[in-house]
């Protein structure tokens, strides 16, 4: 089965955008959360065969945003949606 075709793709994309947020927000580490919220993200949306599009002047705008409490969780997810494509 194709992956596009089982209609899954936005919500293993919800699933990981939820990950990130959840690191962004409880602040595990000392230092270095927002890198490890997109690394979380990344290797989810990598593991379900789904490409990160996103430059890194913006990802970092965004999360910056995010951890500031700038962002609402949906705006984040919506984004990270917007973001993510298939790969071949």
């Amino acid at each position: 089965m194709r992956f596009a075709a089982d209609g899954k793709r936005d919500l293993r994309t919800r699933l990981a955008a939820g990950y990130a947020w959840a690191l962004l927000k409880s602040r595990p580490f000392a230092e270095g959360n927002e890198r490890v919220a997109l690394a979380a993200m990344v290797v989810c949306l990598e593991m379900s065969r789904l490409g990160w599009k996103c430059g890194e002047v913006e990802e970092t705008a965004m999360l910056l945003r995010a951890s500031a409490g700038k962002l609402k969780e949906a705006e984040w997810e919506a984004w990270v949606v917007e973001k993510v494509g298939k790969k071949g």
